[in-house]
């Protein structure tokens, strides 16, 4: 029978009593018994390679390129304004010191070498003449000395005219190869204009403009490994010369590295000169164990059958080796293959 009327002794329950009740009832229902994890699995055993930490690394160098050439070269010119008549010589001709290059129209000469001697034989009569009747006391002193004068430059006319017919004949300055030609028979030949260019084969130098903060290591004296063309092969080049001043353009100062005598070394080549940086002091692994994730650099030591990981500070690479300036001790063994997939913890097994 339905319940019609509520006793007034029952207190009346509040309607925000009665809702939190309510709540508590229905959680306590859905509380369940929490469900016990399985522990992760170990990761498999991984197969690498190992290498010892070195104390210190190959001494790291700076790379600087530059172009072979010989310590004596010259642009061959005329000292006078002539036509060539005939050019002895092309590219590739071997020449000694003194062999004629070129021969100059020496017409133009000839005539101003006449017309010299002429001035010089009237300057010469004319003094004579004067002499004579300066002894009879015919001609006054300074006549005479005038002759004179006319007679000195004359004289100087005549062997200024000889010098010029003879620098017709253009002449190698040292025993060389002709590198270069620049002008043919019928050009005009003038002071300043390269007819040919020859250089000294047997001495060459490998020229680099080095940076001011480089340039304090390169004593004359200095023994710098040096590659030429394509090849890997290096060898020892002395530095021969350094230029004292920058140029205010690079920043850079012009160093001349002798080179050993070689037929297969020739003008022109294409030179890498390494200049050594001093010696590192700090630990050195090799490349291949770095490893890195993002911004970061690890590398894996193995100790005890496991895979530590070990935050790195990399400096300055050489040779294949990588600086490290923490993170690693001398002697300890890293992770060089098969490191990409490690996790920290992991067993290893070394393989040889």
């Amino acid at each position: 029978m339905p319940l019609r009327h509520v006793p007034d002794f029952l207190p009346r329950i509040p309607r925000a009593l009665a809702v939190a009740c309510l709540g508590s009832l229905l959680a306590a229902g859905c509380r369940r018994e929490p469900v016990a994890a399985f522990p992760a699995a170990e990761p498999p055993v991984a197969s690498v390679r190992v290498e010892p930490v070195a104390p210190r690394g190959p001494v790291p160098s700076e790379t600087v390129m530059g172009t072979v050439h010989a310590r004596h070269r010259a642009s061959v010119e005329s000292r006078v304004v002539a036509r060539i008549e005939s050019l002895a010589v092309t590219t590739g001709t071997r020449v000694s010191a003194g062999d004629v290059v070129a021969l100059l129209d020496a017409r133009d000469l000839r005539a101003r070498r006449e017309k010299a001697s002429a001035q010089r034989d009237r300057a010469v009569a004319d003094l004579v003449r004067l002499e004579r009747l300066s002894g009879e006391g015919a001609a006054p002193p300074s006549e005479l000395d005038a002759a004179r004068e006319r007679r000195a430059v004359a004289d100087a006319a005549v062997a200024e005219a000889e010098t010029a017919l003879g620098h017709a004949r253009v002449v190698a300055p040292f025993a060389g190869v002709v590198t270069r030609k620049w002008l043919d028979a019928g050009d005009q030949a003038a002071p300043g204009r390269a007819i040919v260019d020859i250089e000294q084969l047997t001495e060459l130098r490998l020229e680099i403009n080095v940076p001011e903060s480089l340039v304090a290591r390169l004593a004359v004296g200095t023994r710098v490994a040096v590659r030429l063309g394509t090849t890997e092969d290096s060898f020892d080049a002395v530095v021969g010369e350094v230029d004292p001043v920058a140029d205010p353009a690079t920043r850079t100062h012009l160093v001349k590295l002798d080179l050993p005598s070689s037929p297969s070394i020739r003008p022109g080549a294409f030179g890498v000169a390494s200049i050594p940086l001093g010696e590192s002091k700090s630990p050195h692994v090799p490349a291949s164990a770095l490893v890195r994730r993002g911004q970061m650099e690890m590398v894996f030591v193995v100790a005890d059958g496991r895979a530590g990981l070990r935050w790195v500070r990399v400096g300055r690479a050489s040779g294949g080796m990588v600086e490290l300036s923490s993170g690693v001790t001398p002697g300890e063994s890293v992770v060089t293959d098969g490191s990409a997939l490690l996790v920290d913890g992991q067993r290893v097994e070394v393989r040889r």
